[in-house]
């Protein structure tokens, strides 16, 4: 029976391990849930005020997008590559808060663009993601060509036709080139 004795301290030491460490587990969390969408242009920035101050943050891609805490409550945002990433931000008593950061096209930079080099065209430029999107009514198909040559040319991942006409005859389906 002495022999005995060893093994059952062994197997109360290693339940009481269990339970101590069950009960760990059940304070534990997993936050992927972003509170807020932060949409901004790739070159853009967009300041976050957080209600209580900053202790930490991370940035899941900085190739995304970069932060950059500018006083004890405010992070400032800025686009770097197009594409979408989480922010992180934890505050003194260890509270996080958990953003997704989109960062888009320039499409009203595009559009002013555009309109600065075909002023008597009407071309709408919208954005989502690493797309870029161009509708409207140009006055023939060389128009329609050049601005999705000029969209390209902007490191647009995608160019989207939609209804892009030239002289009232519609070029096609929507595609993507």
């Amino acid at each position: 029976m002495s022999h005995l004795r060893p093994s059952l301290t062994r197997i109360a030491s290693v339940a009481a391990l269990l339970v101590a460490f069950a009960g760990t587990l059940q304070a534990q969390r997993v936050v992927t849930q972003a509170e807020r969408v932060v949409s901004i242009t790739r070159g853009g920035s967009a300041l976050l005020v957080n209600p209580v101050p900053i202790a930490r943050f991370s940035v899941g891609d900085p190739g995304v997008a970069e932060a950059t805490v500018v006083s004890p409550t405010e992070v400032i945002l800025n686009g770097k590559g197009l594409g979408t990433t989480t922010l992180f931000v934890w505050d003194n008593s260890s509270q996080v808060r958990v953003y997704s950061v989109e960062v888009t096209a320039d499409a009203p930079g595009l559009e002013r663009y555009l309109r600065s080099l075909m002023p008597d065209e009407d071309i709408q430029v919208s954005a989502s993601g690493n797309s870029v999107t161009l509708s409207g009514t140009v006055k023939d198909p060389n128009t329609v060509a050049r601005a999705t040559q000029i969209a390209q040319g902007t490191q647009r991942r995608a160019v989207h036709l939609a209804e892009l006409l030239a002289e009232g005859l519609r070029t096609g389906p929507t595609r993507q080139l």
